[in-house]
């Protein structure tokens, strides 16, 4: 697989304040450091000019009052920024069901890094519905956790039969 090329685009699902530093931890990989890492993997599509969809969650159901602070994307702010990145809202688990999602990715798009919180619900929600699209979806295991090992290891197990999962080493390694 060529991730130099513009086929191929990555995907951060729910790296906001609310999710990463809420009530209950993360697992396997703790929230700090799956925000270095997942910063230091968006800098590194950047530089490889891969197209990058900046999703986070929000609900009705959040309190107007927090609603701001819990749906704050976490990432630094100069990539979220930068004209490679797109930021995306969605309503649902999956962010493939936010239209200008979809319209972003039909962009001569063939692969989808996938990374993100929480693996068993945004993650594997999003990985079966880009995989029912015709996407290629690698999940970067790496870069993802969720509330339980459990949970993390049995989204795992799924998204292995519908695509790829691989570590961040990898993905660097293709991206340089």
């Amino acid at each position: 697989m060529d991730f130099k090329n513009s086929n191929t685009a990555l995907v951060v699902i729910d790296m906001q304040d609310g999710i990463l530093f809420g009530e209950k931890p993360l697992v396997p990989h703790a929230p700090k450091e799956l925000l270095t890492k997942t910063n230091h993997l968006i800098e590194e599509a950047i530089k490889a000019e891969a197209p990058t969809a900046l999703i986070n969650v929000s609900s009705d159901r959040i309190p107007v009052a927090m609603r701001e602070k819990f749906t704050n994307l976490s990432l630094r702010d100069d990539l979220v920024a930068h004209e490679n990145s797109m930021s995306f809202t969605k309503y649902e688990p999956s962010a493939f069901s936010i239209v200008a999602l979809q319209n972003f990715l039909k962009k001569d798009i063939e692969n989808v890094l996938l990374t993100g919180i929480v693996t068993e619900t945004g993650v594997l929600k999003t990985a079966e519905d880009l995989v029912a699209a015709g996407f290629n979806v690698i999940t970067i295991e790496d870069l993802t956790s969720a509330r339980t090992s459990e949970n993390h290891q049995h989204a795992l197990e799924r998204l292995d039969t519908i695509g790829d999962v691989i570590s961040l080493d990898q993905v660097i390694a293709y991206l340089q």
